[in-house]
């Protein structure tokens, strides 16, 4: 989804909405602004996940 002029740093910018293994985060096409909202994982949490993904055992 893309939420026009919604940045919070540059205030013009147009957002969109993306995940990776860290989880959801809203983009900034202009700036380049990138902001994860809802659940934070740790370092390591986020690396056993992606260890898990891969089909190895940690």
């Amino acid at each position: 989804m893309i939420n026009l002029k919604s940045c919070p740093r540059c205030r013009t910018g147009d957002l969109f909405d993306g995940s990776d293994e860290y989880g959801c985060y809203s983009a900034c096409i202009q700036c380049g602004y990138m902001g994860y909202s809802g659940k934070t994982i740790s370092i390591e949490v986020a690396k056993a996940e992606q260890l898990r993904r891969r089909g190895r055992r940690y």
